[in-house]
């Protein structure tokens, strides 16, 4: 009785037990009881929606980020942006996004619209020489982005 209360007494100080423990235990213990995987590889998974929930679910289940890139054999990275993506958007951030700026960048300014619709009052002068005037002027931009002035002036104005 005496050496039974000391053996659990040893086990409840919250010392790790050593490597050669937790070898003799894992080889005299049964085997495991689950053989197959819980969730393919991530690569493997073809609806985006089901790869994020997967990594939702371990993690739920207390897995760590690290555990889980290695189980599903992705990049913590990954994990680690859609935890954060579960966390802000809950359910709305399984889907795909698209990653598509929401507002297309811009290089015009309205000062340069400006000089380029003075410039259109005469005729003859095309994108090429709207494009030279204006580097004159110290405005850089490219003879396409010039002709695109010009077409949405001639809508605006009825140039």
């Amino acid at each position: 009785m005496v050496a039974d209360s000391s053996t659990s007494q040893r086990f409840c100080f919250g010392r790790r037990p050593s490597a050669q423990t937790i070898t003799l235990t894992l080889a005299n213990g049964p085997k495991p009881s689950r053989t197959t995987r819980r969730f393919p590889l991530f690569e493997d998974v073809t609806d985006p929606r089901e790869r994020r929930l997967a990594i939702i679910k371990l993690h739920a289940e207390g897995w760590t980020p690290t555990s889980i890139a290695s189980y599903l054999g992705t990049s913590r990275r990954t994990v680690h942006t859609i935890l954060n993506r579960w966390i802000e958007e809950q359910f709305a951030g399984l889907p795909n996004k698209s990653s598509r700026p929401h507002q297309p960048a811009m290089k015009t300014t309205l000062r340069a619209m400006h000089e380029v619709k003075k410039m259109q009052i005469h005729p003859e002068l095309g994108e090429y020489r709207v494009s030279a005037a204006l580097e004159q002027l110290g405005i850089k931009l490219s003879p396409r982005t010039c002709g695109r002035i010009l077409a949405l002036n001639r809508q605006l104005y009825h140039l």
